[in-house]
């Protein structure tokens, strides 16, 4: 037997030893994450940009693992992000939910596919519609459905919001640049925006009935071309000041729905 497979042994024996301490739910969350605890209440972006972003919002913050937890007021909530589109969305959220998440708030960016949602609008998604892979192993029916009461407590505390917040329905895709005019003007003519993960947040939360709502600020407007990648006069300024306005909005937002809990 070689000092390799003896190595070997010893690190087999020790992970087995450390895991058998978790019920099969938390070990999923311990491997995924590195961590087995997570907050009622996890905040959820998917780019780690706008992870970054909301942690500099609060003062009071530790990192465990891939988790985030940060106290406001007094609150305490889990942020957390999962990276671009549905499956890898699906990976993190499956191991929150083993660890406890109990309420999703996701907070990122989305594309406008109407010409009345113009870039740096603050958008919260009501309904879903789902046009990726994942969404529909966790749940049949489509629209896909917010959860009301965090929708309510949403637009209240955004109410002072200039331009005001727009509810309306969001289209999620498994593509990105490879998105064509009639693609936006197909899912235009049921949704007001498009992104990659919120169809997937609801359905697997609708799926073990964990209340969900997504909210995010408009990066681009598909139908006229308005975006970073291809347009010379795409109007970063508002973009910056639409990310401001949700960066001074989310403690607040995020306060209203703890206390709901």
């Amino acid at each position: 037997m070689t000092d390799q497979s003896l190595s070997q042994r010893f690190v087999n024996f020790a992970a087995r030893t450390v895991l058998a301490r978790y019920p099969e739910q938390k070990r999923i969350a311990r491997i995924i994450l590195g961590t087995d605890r997570v907050d009622p209440v996890v905040v959820l972006p998917a780019t780690e940009s706008m992870r970054r972003r909301i942690e500099k919002c609060f003062r009071k913050s530790w990192r465990d693992g891939q988790v985030t937890h940060i106290r406001h007021a007094s609150h305490e909530f889990s942020l957390c992000a999962t990276g671009v589109g549905a499956p890898a969305t699906e990976i993190i959220l499956t191991a929150l939910l083993a660890g406890g998440a109990r309420t999703i708030l996701r907070f990122d960016v989305c594309g406008s596919l109407s010409e009345h949602l113009p870039v740096g609008a603050l958008f919260v998604a009501d309904r879903a519609y789902a046009y990726d892979g994942v969404s529909k192993l966790y749940y049949p029916h489509n629209p896909i459905e917010a959860h009301s009461g965090l929708v309510r407590i949403i637009m209240q505390a955004g109410q002072h919001v200039q331009p005001s917040m727009t509810a309306g329905a969001i289209a999620t895709v498994d593509f990105f640049f490879a998105q064509t005019l009639e693609d936006h003007r197909a899912w235009g003519s049921t949704a007001q925006a498009v992104d990659m993960e919120t169809s997937a947040i609801y359905a697997m939360c609708a799926a073990v009935q964990v209340p969900a709502v997504s909210v995010m600020c408009v990066s681009d407007v598909k139908l006229i071309g308005q975006d970073p990648f291809t347009n010379d006069n795409y109007n970063y300024a508002a973009f910056r000041t639409g990310l401001k306005k949700f960066g001074s909005l989310i403690p607040d937002l995020i306060g209203q729905v703890a206390a709901d809990q």
